[in-house]
Formats: structure tokens, sequence, C-alpha cells
């Protein structure tokens, strides 16, 4: 490839002189000549050249002045060459400082001159070229080195220390430039563990090329990461050099442990008896399903993979999955209730749900867990009719038979018949008793805990016995002043104190009943005691049991329904020994 030279010059004669006699040397060099600077610099503009040659005299603009505007207003870095007369030293040292690459005198016979001009010429384009190529090189090395997807450092063989390291390893392990370059490895905490000491680090030299598959270094914050490193020496720039690269294998890791989890996630949920469905928690779609979902909803997991989950269920129950499904992130999400799921004929399946979460990878999963509960719901069904219909048809007998008791008593009966007939109306009395007792425990899985103002509640249970403790000649004591706490409770919590009052009252034989309250900071103990017979210390630890009874004629469910109903809102009972001489029932309750 031939050299295409400008060459610039006032003198028409020179400049066709040189075209011939470098042409003759037939050394690949094509000429090409201006007459001033001006032609030079649209000649530059137009076309490309390796090498200007430039006489320094020349009228309106000189050869300083166009190195000048090549190299400060071009940044033109073109290799030039400025040609001098005898004794124009200080020229040619302006010429240096300013950028030309050298200097020639015209002096001698044109030939040899000539010759010289030709070798200057074949120098400084080599020169330039090699330097060009290097530069590109160092260039395209520091891309390289910055733009890698891994860790990097350049360590001096010698001495140990750092004399580079890339982007990606100063932000992987936390580091700044000045806290790595210019330090010796073994004294920076993350690398103690490639080499220690110097003496460990001079046999890293030695080995040449070293790997570790698997190994853990600690960042700068603390943080331990997986890494992968390898390790060679070699020569450059007259020295030996050492390369670290250290690989990050996190993600490796990690999608290691996330196949691993799936895999061990799959196998449980398949051994489940339960329908199990994975949903993406922010995009609500489902990721997996097993097999028991596949036979609940009716589909093929291939069908369900994919859905949104909110289309399984009915509208009602959309909006609740939707607030599971934006709960904040990292939070904890668990929930059960009894829902309605659609199976592929859009047929509603009663289920139990119960959900969690986890993190598979770098998605936050809800896990559904859903329950078949159709047979139970039948069941249940059936069971409600039937005590429906015993409820109802049981009530409709008793109140004939009740009515018909009642005539006969006004029919004028000797005292002597009497007797069976108070009876016989005494037991219609605890059946109706034990009708209501057996729907209020059947309600009692059913009833929602809420807020309950206790005071109101305690006040209304006490007015409605107390006609009741007068025609037993007992008086009824409520000791609550301003009684304005708020406890855990429903439907049923006014029964736990009609029956503490009605059993007092029927069986107690005494002459007071006081009924009163504490509270403190976390629950309020609402007691209920009287004077009478009060329970014996061995019958104390059976008295709230199912059946249990001190009375014949008593259904032994009043005391174990007070239990019941109390636990159910999250409190207590227990049964003591009155100050007033008989039995005490202390009812605690949590307060809200």
């Amino acid at each position: 490839m031939s050299i295409k030279t400008l060459i610039v010059d006032d003198e028409r004669d020179l400049l066709e002189q040189a075209e011939r006699f470098i042409g003759e040397l037939d050394r690949g060099i094509k000429v090409h000549t201006a007459i001033s600077v001006d032609d030079a610099l649209e000649m530059l503009d137009e076309q490309d050249f390796d090498v200007i040659v430039s006489d320094y005299q020349m009228p309106r603009m000189d050869g300083i002045k166009f190195l000048k505007i090549l190299r400060e207003e071009r940044d033109d870095d073109i290799p030039f060459i400025m040609l001098t007369g005898k004794g124009k030293e200080e020229v040619a040292m302006k010429a240096l400082n300013l950028g030309a690459n050298r200097y020639l005198q015209k002096v001698g016979k044109p030939k040899p001159w000539y010759d010289i001009l030709a070798e200057a010429i074949e120098q400084e384009v080599k020169q330039f070229k090699a330097e060009k190529q290097i530069l590109e090189s160092e260039e395209r090395y520091r891309k390289l080195f910055e733009s890698a997807q891994d860790g990097l450092l350049i360590i001096d063989a010698e001495t140990g220390k750092i004399e580079d390291a890339n982007s990606y390893l100063k932000d992987f392990l936390g580091y700044l430039e000045e806290e790595l370059v210019g330090k010796e490895i073994w004294k920076i905490d993350t690398f103690m563990k490639i080499a220690e000491t110097r003496e460990g680090f001079a046999e890293l030299v030695e080995e040449e090329n070293i790997y570790f598959d698997d190994m853990h270094l600690e960042t700068k914050g603390g943080k331990r990461v997986p890494v992968k490193i390898e390790i060679n020496t070699y020569h450059a720039g007259g020295k030996e050099i050492v390369q670290c690269k250290i690989i990050d294998i996190s993600a490796k890791k990690s999608r290691q442990s996330l196949q691993e989890a799936v895999m061990r996630f799959r196998k449980l949920s398949e051994a489940s008896p339960n329908a199990i469905i994975l949903v993406n928690k922010d995009t609500g779609v489902i990721k997996d399903v097993n097999q028991v979902g596949e036979e609940l909803l009716e589909m093929e997991r291939r069908d369900i993979i994919g859905k949104d989950y909110l289309d399984l269920h009915p509208e009602d129950v959309k909006e609740e999955i939707r607030g599971i499904l934006s709960q904040p992130e990292g939070e904890e999400s668990r929930y059960s209730k009894e829902v309605q799921i659609k199976d592929s004929n859009d047929e509603d399946i009663p289920v139990k749900m119960r959900t969690s979460s986890l993190v598979l990878g770098d998605e936050e999963i809800i896990y559904f867990v859903l329950n078949d509960i159709s047979k139970r719901k039948e069941a249940e069904e059936r069971e409600e009719f039937l005590h429906s219909l015993l409820r109802h048809e049981l009530r409709n007998k008793i109140h004939v038979s009740k009515g018909n008791l009642d005539l006969l008593k006004e029919s004028g009966l000797p005292e002597e018949k009497k007797e069976f007939l108070d009876d016989a109306l005494e037991s219609y009395e605890e059946g109706m008793e034990i009708i209501e007792k057996v729907r209020d425990l059947k309600k009692l899985g059913k009833d929602e805990v809420k807020e309950v103002l206790i005071g109101g509640l305690i006040k209304k249970a006490v007015e409605e016995y107390r006609s009741e403790a007068e025609s037993k000649e007992m008086e009824i004591e409520l000791n609550l002043d301003e009684m304005t706490a708020k406890v855990k409770g429903g439907e049923l919590l006014p029964e736990v104190f009609t029956n503490l009052i009605s059993n007092s009252i029927k069986h107690s034989y005494g002459d007071r009943i006081v009924v009163s309250f504490e509270e403190d900071k976390e629950e309020v103990i609402c007691t209920v005691e009287d004077d009478g017979m009060g329970i014996p210390v061995e019958k104390k630890d059976e008295i709230f049991e199912k059946g249990f009874t001190t009375v014949n004629s008593s259904s032994g469910l009043g005391l174990y329904l007070v239990k019941d109903i109390v636990e159910h809102y999250g409190g207590s009972v227990e049964v003591k020994d009155s100050d007033l001489g008989g039995a005490r029932f202390d009812v605690y309750l949590q307060k809200v």
C-alpha cells in the first residue's frame, strides 16, 4: 500500500522536483502537492493523507502556523515533517514543541536529500501506525477490561500491589478505586483467602495458573458471596503481572437452589391430600399446581398454569384474594377461610383455603392450599336440616302438651294429683331449656368474635332474671358502677351470665346473688357469686364437663355451655368458694 504524502511549499519548481525525485525512488510514496497552506487545508478537507511535509518559510502563512492549526484547531495528529533552512534551529525546536514529528534542513544535493526525506517519511508513517495500533489495542483492552462481567484485578507480581481493578469488581465487592489500587493484596480483608501474606502471594506467582472452583469472599460490607477464581501469571510491559479473575457464581448457586427448592416443593405438594396452587404475588398468574388441584378444578395442569388465579373464584371472594396478593413485600401472608372456587364447568366448589408465602428465585410466591369440603358441607347441611326439623317438630309437640297440661290444671284436680301435674310442667320447662342450649351449642362454631360493651350486657342479664329471683325470695345485687370496658365477645356472650345467674337461682338455695367486676390492662373479670350451699371441693374439677349435674332434673349442659362460649372468645372461667358462703364463678374476658 502506498504512502499518501502531501508536500506543501510556495516554490512550484521544488514541488515538481520532489514529485519527480521521490517517484523515481520507487518506495511506494505517492506525492501530492500544495502551493500554499490554504490549498493544503482545502485538500485535507477533501481527502485523507498519511503524512505532511511542509516548508517553514512561506508567504501569508508559514509552516509553524500551519502546524498550529492542525494540532490545536483541528486536533489532527497526522505525522508532520517540517523543512527548514540552515541555521534555523530555533524554528525546528518551536515546531517540535507544537507537535511536529521531525524536522529536516534543506541542504545538500537534491537526489541524496530526497532519499533522506523518503526515508524520514517511511519511518514517521511506520512509527505513527505502530503507536496508533498500540493505542487502539490499549483502548480495546480497557473497554474489554471495564465491560467485563467478571471481576478483574491486575497485580504486580514482584510487589503484590494492585495496579488496576475493573468497575465490575469494585461494584461487586463494594470498594472505591483508591481503596484497592496501590495496596498490597494481602492487606485487604476481602482477598486474604486468596493470599494471606507476602509469602502466600509469592507461592501463587510461582504456580502461574491456579483455579478455585467454589470459594466464598466477604465484601467490604460483610456479605459472604460465592465465587470462582482464576489466577494467571504472565509477562507484559517488561515485567511479571498477575491477573486475578473473580467470577460471581451466586446466580448459579441461586438457580441450583431454586431448582432444588422447586423439586422439593413439587414432591411435597404431590404427596399432599389437598390441592396446592402456586401464584406469582405481583402478577396473580398461576405458576404451578399439583395433581389434586387438577382433579379439583377438573382441568389439566397445562391449562391451569398461566391463568389469572382470580378467575377461579366468584366475585365475592376476589376482593379478599386481591388483598392477599397486595400485601407489602416481605410481609408474611397467612390466611384461612372457607370460600368457593370454580371448576372447569363453572360450578362453585366449597373449599377451606389457607395461604402462605415463600420466595422462589426472584419471585415472591403465594401458595394456596385448598381442602375440598364439599362432602362435609353436604353433611352439615343435612345435619342442620335434621336439627331444624327436630327442633321445630319437638317444640310444636311440647307446646301442645303444655297447653293440655295447663287446661288440665284448671279443671279442678284433687291436690294429690296436682303434684304430678307440676312435675310434668317442670319437665316441659327443662325440655325447652335443653332445646335452646343445643341450639346455642350449634351456633357457637359460627359465632363471629367482635367488640362487646360488657356493662350493658350484664345489666340486661340481671334484669332478665330479677323477677324470677324475687319469686324465690332471692336478692340480686349488681356492682358495676360505670362499666365502659369493651371485650372480645359475640352473639352468645349473654348466655354466659344468664346461665350463671339462672344456675344460682335454681340450685344454690341461697338468699343473695352478687354480680361484680374488676379490670386490668388486658382483661375484665366478671364475677357471679351467691351465699348458697356452694360446690363441694371434689366436684369443682368436674363441674364444667358435659352432662355433669348434681340435680336429677338438670341437663348438665348449662355450665358446659358457659365454659365453651367463654373459651370461644379467648377467655376462661373458674369456680371458687365465695366469701358470701356459696359458689363463685370468675369469668375472664380479653379487653379490646
